[in-house]
């Protein structure tokens, strides 16, 4: 979720310019964290709409019960606010996956959202595009994005983790003031291809 995350966010004005601090949120906490507009709720509720695979209900209640619900609230040395949702529990899996972005972008009014489609079952075709760089890499001895997204994902997962086991608490993370540029690398081709028996 993170490197989805990041891919999306890294292309905005400036580029990358590392984290300042994040917080995971588990419980009623995450709730609450959105009621006070630390995450809006639009943006959540834009997202429910685009999975294929969801429960019926009040998505507050599934998760609550669910302990692998949270979020994750990311704060950039820029400025820029990003929560990554786990929504287990009313979300789940299915055959093209639960990750989506949502986005405010300044001057439009509406907001921009999209499904990350996974192929769940052979052949595992999302996978195709991760070894088409792999092999730009050993060709070209130039990797096809920036090493520094998986270095800034990673150190965001640690720090989230260590929010978690230390009770929600925000976890300032000056060691991630890391900055680079994102690369042009294509986009998996359209339209998802059919699920396979």
């Amino acid at each position: 979720m993170l490197e989805m995350l990041q891919c999306m966010v890294e292309r905005r004005k400036g580029f990358e310019t590392g984290v300042q601090a994040v917080q995971c949120l588990t419980g009623p906490a995450m709730w609450e964290a959105m009621d006070r507009g630390m995450f809006p709720r639009e943006l959540v509720e834009l997202g429910i709409e685009l999975v294929p695979s969801k429960g019926k209900g009040d998505y507050r209640k599934a998760t609550a019960a669910n302990g692998q619900a949270g979020v994750f609230l990311i704060e950039y040395r820029d400025g820029l606010r990003a929560a990554g949702i786990l929504l287990n529990g009313f979300v789940y899996e299915g055959f093209s996956g639960a990750f989506v972005f949502c986005c405010k972008v300044r001057g439009q009014a509406k907001p921009l959202a999209t499904h990350f489609y996974l192929e769940n079952r052979r052949p595992f075709g999302h996978f195709a595009y991760l070894v088409r760089a792999i092999e730009h890499m050993i060709h070209t001895g130039h990797p096809a994005y920036p090493v520094e997204r998986t270095l800034l994902t990673t150190g965001v997962l640690d720090a989230v983790m260590t929010s978690r086991f230390e009770k929600n608490k925000r976890i300032e993370t000056p060691y991630l003031a890391i900055r680079y540029t994102p690369t042009d690398w294509p986009h998996a081709p359209e339209p998802a291809p059919a699920p396979h028996d």
